[in-house]
């Protein structure tokens, strides 16, 4: 996961003048003549593999500033130019209205549409705009195409649909990696189905447009509702092109199993009721069990990012003999549970959290959680808030040969300074699996006076999905052994 700016060119900002890196502090925000503040020159952006999602501009001046001057270095590819997402980021926000904002973009799987000569790539974006009168805020989605290769300066692109994200909206999982959204009431009726190229892509995505739907569901009673007038702007500048604009709508399938999830978010993730279980005999209960099982062990193994739900169903049928279009629904609701397990932070302590690296980039959720502290075990996740938050990495990676236990007393310490001062603290790494668990797992030990056995079973009653690989288990176990022998010197 890495860290991006993109400069909106041209500037909304009535400036004669570009504005360069050693510019970004000073310049990362302005306020125009009339007082009001005007929409950065830079977005900054956290990206991985196929995802890009904002970074919040803060209400202070200084906060901005900080994410802009951190962010204001380009990324470069191998080839020596700019990354393709960067670039075709760049594209993106140079078609928007200055007044509005990408929150998320989103890599959809490559379709067969263009030779592979001239690739085509297309992206959903979540776009909103804000009515400055009454604060109110409306959302729409909008889909890129861009066709030809990555490191073209000037690729080919063009807008494929611009339809809004209402209360009526109906957002689900078509049971085979794609999602649903659905609009009954006219003018705006349509069915479209998308895509991401990752499982992590596509849990994201889902996540942004149930968070979005219920945002404008509070949003629409102001009387500055404007039923989407403003998105006229788009709708006016996709492409006439039946081939390109066919891609983003689906036909039903009489034979499709969605996995609808209607309503609130949390509706995807709801527990098993009685009537369910006790309606489902001994045989399915258990097939039902295996999967579970299997599927875990899966997504914890894989690359969630590199991986897509096709991917897991194949990996799945190689672990277990089942009939996966009777369980279809099953195994869509058992993904999203095991997903959501993954994205939350557990509350280990009072005082420390466990999670991801998308828990690490969640301003919100940061703030809510009081963090101040954060700790990141991993070479591939950037510090996020370096100005906001008080930081120690450790650079190792996610391998049996990786000596991590070298650095468990300046993680104590750290952990500990942070529990001393009355702050909370993130320890993170990838998926907050393997690299993050055994550290609290050390730290626990070595806090509590706990054995490897009790502390690996109290953490683990905490966050369910930690698997520290075997190099950190045994590692765990020489910690142990040392700090046994510490103690009985000290008798």
């Amino acid at each position: 996961m890495s860290l991006i700016s993109v400069q909106r060119s041209p500037s909304p900002i009535d400036e004669p003048s570009a504005v360069n890196d050693s510019d970004c502090e000073s310049e990362g925000q302005r306020t125009g003549s009339s007082g009001q503040k005007s929409r950065t020159l830079s977005e900054c952006f956290f990206t991985v593999r196929g995802t890009a999602v904002i970074l919040p501009h803060h209400s202070t001046n200084e906060s901005s500033a900080s994410l802009a001057v951190r962010c204001c270095s380009n990324r470069t590819n191998a080839e020596g130019g700019e990354d393709s997402i960067q670039a075709h980021l760049r594209v993106m926000l140079n078609a928007l209205r200055p007044e509005d904002s990408l929150t998320m973009v989103v890599r959809l799987q490559s379709t067969s549409l263009v030779s592979p000569s001239s690739p085509h790539v297309r992206y959903l974006a979540v776009l909103s705009t804000q009515f400055d009168a009454t604060e109110s805020r409306e959302a729409a989605l909008l889909g890129f195409h861009f066709i030809g290769p990555s490191t073209s300066t000037a690729p080919r692109s063009a807008i494929g649909i611009a339809v809004p994200i209402s209360t009526s909206s109906t957002i689900c999982l078509d049971g085979d990696g794609g999602i649903k959204i659905e609009e009954d009431k006219q003018p705006n009726s349509f069915k479209l189905l998308f895509k991401p190229v990752s499982i992590q892509s596509m849990w994201s995505l889902y996540q942004c447009l149930h968070k979005e739907r219920n945002v404008v569901s509070e949003h629409c009673k102001s009387s500055h509702f404007s039923a989407h007038r403003w998105l006229d702007y788009y709708k006016g500048q996709v492409i006439d092109d039946d081939s390109l604009c066919g891609l983003w709508h689906f036909v039903e399938d009489g034979g499709d199993l969605s996995a609808d999830c209607g309503g609130e978010l949390r509706a995807a993730t709801r527990p098993v009721s009685l009537v369910d279980t006790l309606s489902k005999d001994a045989a399915q209960l258990e097939t039902e069990q295996r999967i579970k099982t299997a599927l875990k062990q899966i997504m914890q193994s894989v690359d969630l990012d590199d991986v897509t739900s096709q991917d897991i169903r194949r990996r799945l049928s190689e672990q277990i003999s089942v009939d996966q279009r009777r369980y279809k629904e099953f195994i869509d609701h058992q993904m999203l549970v095991i997903l959501g397990q993954l994205d939350r932070p557990s509350k280990i302590l009072d005082y420390l959290y466990l999670g991801t690296e998308w828990n690490a980039s969640n301003w919100e959720e940061l703030k809510a959680n009081g963090v101040q502290y954060i700790l990141n075990v991993t070479k591939e996740v950037d510090n996020f808030f370096p100005t906001q938050f008080t930081y120690l990495k450790i650079w190792v990676s996610d391998e049996a040969t990786t000596e991590l236990l070298m650095h468990w007393q300046r993680t104590y310490d750290f952990i500990k300074e942070a529990k001393e001062k009355g702050a909370k603290v993130l320890v993170h790494c990838k998926k907050g699996i393997s690299r993050s668990a055994s550290t609290v797992i050390a730290y626990a030990m070595k806090a509590y006076g706990w054995g490897l056995d009790e502390a690996l079973e109290y953490v683990k009653r905490k966050r369910d999905c930690i698997t520290p690989n075997p190099g950190f288990m045994e590692q765990l176990g020489t910690f142990h052994g040392m700090l046994q022998a510490s103690n009985n010197r000290h008798l």
